[in-house]
């Protein structure tokens, strides 16, 4: 049975998700763990990343599966494959994923004639994904919802932000009540021409 990580953290950080990764390339990629971090009980090893570019540091690390915690039946720390993440959101994951090269990109999808469509842009990161999928859903029409999707896909598109302030928003689409009712009034006025020339004979 899956134990549940209640490690607790003074930076307010918390168990956010998992990655699948060996250990020599943890090392290579981050440097050797760092033995203070280690609580020596229910982790070996532990790894605190990203600690400049956040408020926060991304904690990598083995939770009650190694030596320390399961003596002679533990795994050695050069066979651990899954290790837990704590950050304070979900995209703490996303951008380890990255920094790893597991996910290269994020595509925008909307669900439309039973099944999910999408263009071929390349979001770098979640959230602009997320945003974009929202713009699409708000201007194609019959779509009935939206989501970010990873890809193995090199992204060609920088952030939502950065996209948005040099080319502004998208043009928005003509939605299928305003076409309706382009078409009823161009029928009236058709319809009212003709009455107006059946009256002049």
């Amino acid at each position: 049975m899956e134990t549940i990580d209640i490690r607790p953290d003074t930076h307010g950080t918390h168990l956010v998700g998992y990655i699948e990764c060996d250990y020599q390339t943890l090392i290579d990629v981050f440097g050797e763990p760092n033995p203070e971090h280690c609580d020596g009980y229910k982790t070996d090893v532990e790894w605190r990343v990203a600690e400049n570019s956040l408020s926060y540091p991304i904690a990598i690390y083995n939770w009650k599966n190694g030596k320390n915690y399961c003596g002679r039946f533990g795994l050695p720390v050069k066979d651990i494959k899954r290790w837990n993440i704590g950050g304070k959101n979900s995209s703490d994951v996303i951008l380890i994923e990255q920094v790893l090269g597991q996910v290269t990109g994020f595509k925008s999808e909307v669900f439309v004639d039973g099944e999910w469509a999408s263009n071929g842009v390349v979001w770098p990161d979640l959230i602009s994904a997320e945003k974009a999928a929202s713009d699409l859903y708000s201007r194609w029409t019959l779509t009935t919802d939206y989501r970010a999707v990873e890809v193995q896909e090199k992204p060609n598109r920088p952030t939502w932000d950065v996209w948005v302030a040099e080319h502004g928003l998208p043009p928005r689409s003509v939605s299928l009540a305003n076409t309706a009712q382009i078409l009823a009034d161009k029928i009236s006025a058709s319809v009212h021409r003709k009455g107006e020339t059946d009256g002049t004979r």
